[in-house]
């Protein structure tokens, strides 16, 4: 059954028709304490949900379809490194990612968290050639380092007498 055809999808698009077009004033004006109510707060970052068209029902409503899509065991899976890439047939191994030096993911015999570490030890000593000079560039120079590049301004850059935004010619 595609996610589409169950309850939860279909109370949840009830839900929006009933929300579409209430103004973020009136649910605001409905509970004092929205913000603090619909924010979050985890390592340095600030998520303040409240500011969309979002009800404790919605919260609620999105909680039972991720219940219901198995959202809880597929990301189990995925850190566990199964073969969830049905298009591939293959383990995604983003976590693997961002994973420390010490842990192990395990796939097919594999460790690939120590793969992993291989490469992005290699993207670092590369780095740092570029960074030092050692690695040059085609024309036998050093790459500009950061923040000398050679296009300074940010950007769209005009094309066929189209031109950008205001400020940004």
């Amino acid at each position: 059954m595609q996610i589409q055809e169950t309850d939860e999808w279909q109370a949840l698009a009830k839900h929006y028709a009933e929300v579409r077009d209430v103004h973020l004033r009136e649910l605001f004006g409905q509970d004092a304490d929205r913000a603090a109510k619909l924010s979050a707060d985890a390592v340095d970052v600030h998520l303040d949900y409240s500011k969309h068209r979002i009800t404790g029902e919605t919260l609620q409503l999105l909680l039972a379809l991720a219940e219901a899509a198995g959202v809880r065991e597929r990301a189990a899976a995925m850190f566990d490194g199964d073969k969830i890439n049905n298009t591939e047939n293959r383990s995604v191994l983003h976590v693997a990612l961002r994973m420390p030096r010490d842990a192990t993911l395990v796939v097919d015999g594999v460790d690939v968290v120590a793969e992993v570490h291989e490469v992005l030890d290699r993207m670092s000593a590369f780095s740092n050639r570029v960074r030092s000079g050692e690695w040059l560039g085609q024309h036998r120079q050093a790459h500009p380092q950061r923040g000398q590049h050679r296009y300074r301004r940010l950007g769209p850059r005009p094309r066929d007498g189209v031109r950008g935004p205001q400020g940004l010619q």
